[in-house]
């Protein structure tokens, strides 16, 4: 009947009218995604905090590390990692955090160092390959947790395998490591400055290219 027909095109105008109104699921999934996927954003910087030995203790140790490197591996700044890995986004990013720490150290005081009397070695590790151990004290373990509050990451230090403890690297490799006669003691001393590195990339290749950011005193 003429009704009938009605009826049927009248369901047939509001079911086109529905399948009008609904979203598009797939669509909006894909500008989702690009609103919460990153652009032009730079790959991440990676810094280090290391205390620095003062000038006497620094040049020894120096010439020992410069003499083991010739011919076998990079050389690279006498050091004892407060710490490492630490991500940053960009060279000005850099900048403001040297600054925070500056401000954050004045007046921090002086961090006695001590080493074990024989090195250690790691051949598979490339950054542990021959270091001599330091002896953790509450000076240092207050100097590491103070910089990580002042760089907002988690308080508690936290020492890299193989050796799980703080050190001196005198080599760098993973061949033609040196034999422990080769090797000096490293005598005493108390540190008065730290310094930021930006030490991109953070591989055997990257050493030469590392970088000092700042130098920090702690007086």
């Amino acid at each position: 009947t003429f009704y009938t027909f009605l009826f049927i095109i009248v369901l047939f105008l509001c079911s086109i009218g529905s399948r009008n109104k609904r979203p598009n699921i797939e669509s909006t999934n894909v500008n989702l995604l690009r609103k919460q996927t990153p652009t032009n954003e730079s790959p991440p910087m990676f810094l280090s905090l290391v205390l620095i030995p003062p000038k006497d203790s620094r040049i020894k140790i120096q010439n020992q590390i410069d003499r083991l490197a010739e011919g076998r591996g990079p050389s690279f700044p006498a050091h004892v990692t407060i710490v490492g890995g630490i991500p940053c986004q960009s060279e000005a990013r850099a900048d403001e955090i040297a600054l925070e720490l500056e401000e954050g150290l004045k007046g921090f005081g002086k961090v006695p160092c001590s080493f074990s009397s024989t090195p250690k070695f790691f051949r598979d590790t490339w950054n542990q390959a021959l270091i001599f151990t330091m002896d953790i004290t509450d000076r240092f373990v207050a100097l590491c947790e103070t910089s990580r509050i002042l760089m907002n990451l988690p308080h508690e230090c936290a020492y890299p395998p193989p050796v799980n403890l703080p050190h001196t690297s005198l080599f760098y490799g993973v061949s033609n490591i040196p034999d422990e006669t080769e090797v000096e003691p490293i005598s005493p001393f108390d540190a008065y400055e730290v310094a930021l590195w930006n030490t991109t990339p953070s591989t055997l290749d990257g050493v030469t290219d590392w970088k000092e950011i700042a130098i920090i005193g702690l007086l």
